[in-house]
């Protein structure tokens, strides 16, 4: 077996299609009401089984009315959702700012790579509250997508992507092009912070080679970067070229290249780790889920987390800063 390298990199997790090329997750909101009546998610089904849950978040809530809310098939003419409910669940006095995971009447059987949409509605008397979904710009989605119902027409909202997640049995999954994110989750520190190392720990399901990070966060200082293997020992670090070209920019995400690679272990969990090197602050922005088996729902699932601390460090399993690999090289299995 050898790795096998190409020009350029892939970025693991990679950067979700539609991220504001800034620094924090931008979220926007569907207002439902008395003119927009009802709201769907129309995503691709990601595995077969019988899903039992779906999850959304509410945003601000001025009249609170029971919802409904579950699964529909679509009207394959016009990509809106039929009508015809595949099964729901009720949220009876739905609050500000929530996460909900609400469990289906029944549990729908469903195929992988079918087409269905999640769908929210009154279930008699008119409330007034507001649904979150993640704001995209341009270019905008074109699916997964958002579809709300106003003035009796079906329109789709081309500049959201979907803050959702399914529910099969006791797991999540992840949905191509949707994020289970609750909500933004930075943090701040220095070299005086306790602790003063953030990142993420991660395992690859077979060798790969890393040549790089790409990172959101804004800098006051050079901090160093370091990876960490399976016994908490350094296996790279130091500075990466042009990091000290950051300092003081626009806080946003930029990419870094290693002068020697790390090749990984497969299964392994290491860890990529930023530290400062005096008082002056760094902001890793990132994002939380609502509990750990909602990070199945982030790119590359529970095999990236959060971490803090030096060497093994310590586990932060409902939150991840947005960082990742560039990997540029392969094992050929040969």
């Amino acid at each position: 077996m050898a790795q096998q390298e190409f020009t350029g990199g892939i970025k693991l997790p990679e950067i979700p299609y539609g991220y504001p090329i800034g620094a924090d997750t931008i979220f926007g909101s569907s207002g439902l009401g008395a003119t927009l009546t009802k709201h769907s998610k129309i995503f691709l089904v990601p595995q077969t089984g019988d899903i039992t849950a779906v999850c959304f978040k509410t945003g601000s809530v001025t009249t609170a009315q029971p919802l409904k809310v579950g699964l529909q098939t679509i009207n394959a003419a016009t990509g809106n959702p039929s009508g015809t409910w595949l099964s729901s669940g009720t949220v009876a006095s739905p609050a500000a700012n929530i996460w909900y995971e609400v469990e289906l009447d029944s549990a729908v059987s469903i195929n992988k790579a079918d087409i269905i949409c999640l769908v929210i509605e009154w279930v008699s008397a008119t409330g007034n509250l507001q649904i979150m979904d993640i704001s995209v710009g341009s270019p905008s989605n074109s699916f997964p997508y958002i579809n709300n119902y106003a003035s009796s027409t079906w329109g789709k909202l081309s500049t959201r992507m979907p803050q959702m997640a399914l529910k099969y049995g006791n797991n999540y999954a992840n949905i191509l092009g949707c994020l289970g994110i609750e909500a933004v989750s930075d943090r701040v520190f220095n070299s005086q912070s306790s602790p003063n190392e953030y990142g993420i720990k991660f395992k690859t399901p077979f060798p790969m080679t890393i040549a790089g990070f790409w990172v959101a966060w804004a800098l006051q200082e050079n901090p160093e970067i370091y990876i960490y293997d399976y016994n908490g020992n350094l296996v790279g670090g130091g500075i990466p070229l042009g990091l000290d070209k950051d300092i003081a920019k626009v806080p946003g995400i930029y990419f870094h290249y290693y002068t020697e690679p790390v090749v990984t272990v497969a299964n392994e969990w290491y860890r990529l780790t930023v530290k400062p090197l005096s008082t002056g602050n760094i902001t890793l922005f990132g994002e939380s889920v609502n509990s750990s088996g909602l990070m199945e729902t982030m790119p590359c699932g529970s095999n990236v987390i959060g971490t803090s601390g030096s060497g093994t460090g310590t586990d932060m399993a409902t939150w991840r800063p947005k960082m990742g690999l560039i990997v540029n090289g392969f094992d050929d299995a040969a």
